[in-house]
């Protein structure tokens, strides 16, 4: 029997990941932006500490197999918990299988915030536990749902809708520079001066020739 997500259940942050536990097919993540520099740029894991995966730009898909390849990620949602909304899309977590030596994990995307900066860093850890809940919308582009307004006093529920706040910026993550996606906090301009604002969608791998 399908259900309607719980409002207070979701409140853009962690629901529990035993609910997500059908993945989708393989897919890639490209950027889209007005942006030259970054517009159809993908998405790579690249690594920022022990096990630890940031999500950094590599070259567009028509580049490849010559430039830089992208990640393959999966999204782990489930057929029992409903869209919230029209067009909004199934909630769930983002992830990549590492593979290292002598193991495979997969690993679910979390947002690292700083407080000392209002653009938040996404990267992956082991397993599930932690994970932001995202989803994709209709379109296929990345979001987060929210049903909180507090630009207004007192702070209201409503209905729910998906935002996009993803920056491409320069940043410094446990000793890596990288150039990575990004998600800026609230409705402000990024304090990090060189994010670039984009769209992040997803692109099935079996949608591109090989």
């Amino acid at each position: 029997m399908k259900f309607s997500v719980p409002a207070l259940a979701l409140a853009f942050a962690t629901v529990a990941v035993a609910q997500f536990d059908e993945p989708s097919a393989p897919f890639y993540l490209v950027l889209e932006s007005d942006d030259a520099s970054v517009n159809s740029k993908t998405l790579t894991a690249c690594h920022e500490g022990a096990a630890i995966e940031g999500l950094c730009l590599s070259d567009a898909l028509d580049s490849y197999p010559t430039g830089q390849a992208p990640s393959t990620f999966r999204f782990n949602s489930s057929s029992n918990i409903d869209p919230p909304a029209e067009g909004l899309g199934r909630p769930g977590y983002l992830t990549y299988l590492l593979i290292g030596n002598d193991f495979e994990v997969s690993s679910g995307l979390q947002f690292f915030a700083d407080p000392s900066t209002n653009v938040g860093h996404p990267q992956f850890y082991p397993g599930p536990d932690g994970a932001q809940t995202l989803a994709f919308d209709t379109k296929n582009y990345l979001t987060v749902q929210t049903y909180v307004d507090d630009t207004v006093t007192p702070p209201k529920p409503g209905d729910f809708k998906a935002i996009e706040r993803w920056f491409a910026c320069t940043t410094y993550s446990q000793s890596y520079t990288n150039d990575s996606l990004n998600w800026v906090y609230g409705k402000a301009e990024p304090q990090n001066p060189s994010c670039k604002a984009v769209r992040v969608k997803r692109i099935f791998t079996g949608k591109r020739a090989a």
